[in-house]
C-alpha cells in the first residue's frame, strides 16, 4: 500500500516573492514517485530538453532531494533541472567523500512542464539503486534563480546560520 506525503519549502531569505514551492511524494516499497511544483512568477528556468547527467546544476534554478538512512552518516543528493539535466551524488558524511552515485544510471526525472506561472517536475526513484533499505530521512530543497539574477535557497528547514542543504538536521521528513 503506497504512502503519500506533501511537503512545502520556505525561503532562507524569508521573502517568498509570492512563490509557493512544494513536493508531493508517494512511496510504495522501494519505489518513490515525486512531483515538485512551483507556483508564482519570476523564476528563471531553462526549457525542458533532452537533458543529461551534468555537474553544478545548483548554479541556477535546481530542485534537490537529499536521502539517507536515519542511522547512517552517508547520504545521497539528487539534483534536477528544468532543462532535463540531472545528477546524483553520494557522500560519506557531511560534505565528505562526494562522488557520483554510479548505481543510479538513469535520470530520475520523467517529465517537466511549465506554463504561465507554474513549473512541475515529475520523477521516480528506486531506493535499491542508492542503496537505501527501510526508513529514509529526506531533505527537500531548491535553488531558485529569479529573472533579475538574484538567488534564494528554499528548504523544508534551514538549520544553519547560512543556507546549507547538507546539514543533516535539515533532513526533516521521513518516507
Amino acid at each position: 500500500m503506497p504512502n503519500d506525503w506533501d511537503f512545502f519549502l520556505v525561503p532562507y531569505s524569508g521573502d517568498s516573492r509570492g512563490l509557493r514551492i512544494g513536493l508531493h511524494a508517494e512511496r510504495s516499497g522501494d519505489d518513490v514517485r515525486f512531483q515538485f511544483q512551483v507556483v508564482g512568477a519570476g523564476v528563471k528556468h531553462a526549457p525542458y530538453g533532452v537533458g543529461g547527467r551534468r555537474d553544478e546544476l545548483w548554479k541556477t534554478t535546481c530542485f534537490e532531494l537529499f536521502l539517507a538512512h536515519p542511522d547512517q552518516r552517508g547520504y545521497f543528493e539528487v539534483n534536477l533541472a528544468t532543462s532535463g539535466d540531472w545528477n546524483v551524488y553520494a557522500f560519506d558524511g557531511y560534505r565528505e567523500g562526494m562522488r557520483r552515485a554510479e548505481g543510479v544510471a538513469r535520470s530520475p526525472l520523467q517529465d517537466v512542464r511549465s506554463s504561465g506561472d507554474r513549473i512541475e517536475l515529475r520523477g521516480r526513484l528506486q531506493l535499491k539503486d542508492f542503496p537505501l533499505v527501510g526508513p529514509v530521512v529526506l531533505g527537500v530543497t531548491a535553488v531558485v534563480e529569479y529573472e533579475d539574477g538574484t538567488k534564494d535557497y528554499w528548504a523544508l528547514a534551514h538549520k544553519a546560520e547560512k543556507p546549507d542543504f547538507h546539514v543533516r538536521e535539515s533532513f526533516t521528513a521521513r518516507i
